[in-house]
């Protein structure tokens, strides 16, 4: 039947006797122990350096090679100088005893041994043994894990101290950062804020870190903020223009940037504000300027219009019915006179020719300073101005009003005419149309005009120069409060919308 009983240890027994060692090794083997023997001193130096045992059971009186020799040697080895080696031996002189001790025994029986008392020492300095090595593993791995946590402790410290250096690099740069930085969690809190943002406000670091957006913000409502988050997460930036308060209640304007960022498996937002309110003071005087510099023009190009009406009505008033009378009295002369000398009547028959021909010239220069047709109105004026293009042209124009007008004003009126004007101006010189399609429309609140031709079109992106024209018809509606509108192509021909507000009742 196979021996199941645990080994207890291993056993070096050394002994010159091989009766006593064969007895001494199977009491130990019966014992658990794994036992290897040897009879002399030498062999037991060879076996203890190719396999250290758990214990020798070493004896002292040895030929060619005492037990004290064999101790002396094993301790002098690193190998084998921590085995224990217990002495037995016949001898009982005290001095032997002392001697094996020196020379680093552990213990030393006397023979003849009790069995159990002999096995009893044997465990307490194989346990001993045993244990020593398992503490002595133990430390190893003890100090394995400590230089392996030095290691990270080291490498952490070095990490964190990186951290800190571009910590403070980041913090270094960003309170030199013209504008205010905001770190944003998901609730609208403060993480970060830099020394831009604190001057801004008003506020410590450590306060603005204890508010939030609400409380800087006095348009920031959580809708707004769901609404401003959901866009830049999925566009990853955004700008737009917002409020913001100090702490003694100013509020200022501000142009905010913001970026999303994922961190540690937050949505965390950075945000920049600029403090506008020069900018928008500038774009107040900027506007007050152009409104000004619309109202000068505007008053401009009705003083210019009054002055060509004032001018258009001297011609026709003034010089036509002078002109018209030197043609009269010229013809009475040749009618009375002309026939009793051919040298007058050939005179007087020029002068005539030549004073109907100044009437008409007269009659063209008022016109176009002053259509007539405008003091009946758009619609007259419109109808005019198409025959007369028709005439002059040979393309097709076509007029479309509405059945009935509610009066413009002055201005509107000669605003609505002279884009027409200057819309089949651009038709005879770019276009080259066919057709021209002029419609009017007219309801409670605006008058609509609308111009089409079946051109060549063109890029309305392209850069078209010194073409103001266009930027002409542009700025009179605007003038009027009014709205302006183009659509074109190459080869898809030219849409003008025109819209003005009409005066109410």
């Amino acid at each position: 039947m196979k021996n199941t009983m645990p080994n207890k240890g291993s056993i070096l027994a050394v002994d010159d006797t091989e009766a006593s060692l064969k007895v001494l090794t199977d009491l130990l083997k019966e014992a658990g122990y794994s036992v290897r023997s040897a009879i002399s001193g030498e062999l037991a130096l060879r076996s203890a350096a190719h396999q250290a045992p758990d214990l020798v059971l070493l004896d002292i009186r040895m030929p060619d090679m005492d037990g004290f020799e064999v101790c002396r040697r094993l301790r002098a080895e690193p190998q084998t100088q921590n085995i224990p080696v217990i002495f037995f031996s016949a001898l009982t002189d005290k001095d032997d005893k002392i001697r094996g001790l020196e020379l680093g025994a552990v213990d030393y029986v006397t023979k003849p041994y009790q069995r159990e008392e002999l096995l009893a020492r044997v465990a307490t300095h194989v346990n001993l043994r045993r244990t020593k090595l398992q503490v002595t593993a133990q430390n190893e791995e003890l100090r394995l894990y400590r230089a392996q946590l030095e290691d990270l402790v080291a490498q952490r410290t070095a990490e964190l101290q990186e951290s800190n250096r571009q910590l403070s690099l980041m913090s270094f740069a960003l309170d030199r950062v013209g504008e205010a930085v905001y770190l944003i969690d998901e609730k609208g809190c403060f993480l970060y804020v830099n020394k831009e943002a604190c001057r801004a406000h008003g506020y410590s670091a450590q306060a603005l870190c204890n508010m939030s957006l609400v409380d800087i913000d006095p348009d920031y409502s959580p809708q707004m903020q769901a609404s401003l988050r959901s866009k830049f997460m999925a566009e990853g930036s955004i700008t737009f223009e917002s409020r913001h308060r100090k702490r003694d209640g100013t509020i200022f304007p501000v142009e905010v940037t913001s970026n999303a960022i994922r961190y540690e498996n937050r949505d965390i937002v950075l945000s920049l504000a600029r403090d506008i309110s020069e900018r928008k003071e500038s774009e107040r005087r900027l506007r007050e300027s152009y409104s000004q510099l619309q109202a000068l023009s505007s008053r401009r190009e009705f003083d210019r219009e009054q002055e060509r009406k004032r001018i258009a009505q001297e011609l026709h008033d003034e010089l036509g019915q002078r002109l018209t009378a030197l043609h009269l009295g010229a013809s009475t002369i040749l009618y009375g006179m002309g026939s009793e000398n051919a040298w007058l009547n050939e005179r007087l028959e020029a002068l005539t020719t030549n004073a109907h021909d100044t009437i008409q010239v007269v009659r063209h220069v008022a016109a176009a300073l002053r259509p007539p047709a405008l003091d009946m109105g758009i619609g007259p004026a419109l109808d005019s101005l198409a025959e007369q293009f028709q005439t002059t042209t040979g393309l097709a124009c076509h007029v479309t009003l509405p059945a009935a007008f509610r009066p413009l004003t002055e201005e509107a009126l000669i605003a609505l005419y002279r884009i027409v004007q200057e819309a089949l101006t651009n038709v005879v010189r770019y276009a080259q149309a066919t057709t021209v399609d002029i419609t009017v429309r007219q309801d409670h609140c605006c008058c609509q005009l609308e111009i089409n031709d079946n051109g060549l079109g063109f890029d309305a992106s392209a850069n078209r120069g010194k073409s103001f024209g266009l930027l002409g018809m542009q700025e009179r509606v605007e003038q009027l409060g009014g709205e302006f509108s183009i659509n074109t192509a190459p080869g898809k021909g030219v849409h003008i919308k025109v819209q003005i507000p009409t005066p109410a009742g």
